[in-house]
């Protein structure tokens, strides 16, 4: 069972991923798994996204559902050789990924107390304007989970 947690986002950052998702493919990429399309999309007034798999949970530690360094393999093998931007409270493991990768890759380190934030977006927002890629080619890998049946939720 995942320990209860006290949400309360900001409105904003609906508006925020709806902003992001006009230049990226947006993902779910947490503990939170499929849930997050039933329990977190809802209060953030976004649409059903796609989840990367994560580890399953640490057993000697129940109340997190995996070490976080081991978020960067997961992350790794949805992305593969794609331009990436990763949002997170960020670990040195995935410091070490961006650095090595080939494909223009942004990392977003966030406060675990505040999350995302409007400077975020703005970072990231100028960032895909550096990029020549345009959105409407990029399909998401097969890797990453088409949570649209799963959730009872659509696109």
């Amino acid at each position: 069972m995942w320990p209860q947690v006290a949400l309360a986002p900001p409105v904003l950052h609906g508006e925020w991923l709806t902003e992001l998702a006009a230049e990226f493919d947006l993902a779910w990429a947490s503990g939170w798994g499929l849930q997050a399309n039933d329990l977190v999309a809802p209060i953030l007034g976004v649409d059903v996204l796609p989840f990367v798999p994560m580890p399953q949970p640490f057993v000697p530690m129940p109340q997190i559902p995996f070490p976080p360094h081991e978020k960067v393999p997961a992350i790794d093998a949805s992305v593969g050789s794609r331009s990436a931007a990763w949002i997170d409270v960020v670990v040195p493991e995935a410091r070490a990924w961006t650095s090595n990768r080939r494909a223009p890759t942004k990392l977003v380190n966030t406060d675990h107390t505040r999350g995302l934030q409007r400077n975020h977006v703005d970072d990231l927002l100028a960032w895909a304007g550096t990029l020549n890629w345009n959105k409407r080619e990029l399909r998401l890998p097969p890797r990453l989970v088409d949570t649209a049946a799963g959730s009872g939720g659509s696109r």
